[in-house]
């Protein structure tokens, strides 16, 4: 598998070194697939690699329903299934583009064309992106390749798929793992300065404020009631804009500074 990606952006993830020679026809339904960036990051290119075919047709070549695609891409953020975070907040969807009959192809997304100029921030490593068909015709079958194991970033075995009836995002297993050949790539901010506002103190939960800014390999959230001691409350993911921090046990002066790792 071959993308044609900016060669001066940074790889966030890559599964397409080894085909494990299996597809998956999802049908009609979004499916995802879970994986793990290896910085939070402005996505500037993203590439997956689909086929379709119609059983009907001479040579497979040529499709008898008008097939299209789109692509998501969520935070992990959703509710538990399985005691794990199902795709929650989106962070991009697309259009409906429409595609042909193809033994194999890439479809490839950048910035200044499917993302902001400056990329599509990406404020967690863990996230899901996700694939859907629709307009199948009779004979009509598309998919996407399974490749493993990454070579930048991890990805997961299983896979989620969307329920209609449920409403509701649930977790499936296979004997193959199920992981979509896709390649990210994406600028990397520096780290900047940190930022505390928002605060608010809310019943149950504690005190709760927003800390703005970048901190690509995660943050550290201090404490002190005295500006002479400063002790560690929390170890934090990377942030890439912004993220809300709660702490629950708090005295009744104390004050909060976050600092880069």
């Amino acid at each position: 598998m071959t993308l044609a990606l900016s060669a001066s952006a940074d790889t966030l993830f890559d599964n397409t070194m080894t085909d494990l020679n299996y597809r998956f026809n999802p049908g009609t339904q979004e499916v995802g697939d879970q994986i793990l960036l290896s910085h939070t990051a402005f996505l500037t290119n993203f590439a997956f690699e689909f086929y379709g075919t119609n059983t009907l047709s001479a040579g497979s070549l040529t499709f008898a329903g008008n097939v299209e695609v789109r692509v998501k891409i969520y935070q992990m953020d959703g509710p538990l299934f399985n005691g794990y975070n199902s795709p929650g907040t989106p962070l991009y969807t697309g259009d409906w583009i429409v595609i042909g009959a193809t033994p194999r192809n890439t479809m490839v997304f950048t910035a200044n064309g499917d993302f902001p100029t400056e990329g599509l921030p990406i404020p967690t490593t863990n996230i899901t992106w996700s694939v859907q068909f629709r307009g199948l015709g009779a004979g009509d079958e598309a998919g996407v390749d399974l490749y493993s194991p990454s070579t930048v970033g991890q990805v997961f075995p299983d896979y989620w798929k969307y329920d209609e009836q449920l409403k509701g995002w649930i977790l499936e297993t296979n004997s193959v793992a199920v992981d979509f050949a896709a390649r990210l790539q994406g600028t990397i901010p520096e780290p900047s300065p940190l930022f505390l506002d928002s605060p608010e103190l809310q019943s149950g939960s504690g005190f709760v404020f927003r800390v703005t800014g970048n901190a690509p390999d995660g943050f550290l959230i201090l404490s002190t009631s005295d500006f002479q001691n400063w002790s560690t409350v929390s170890t934090n993911s990377p942030v890439l804009g912004q993220a809300w921090v709660t702490n629950s046990a708090v005295s009744s002066r104390e004050f909060f500074r976050a600092v880069t790792r």
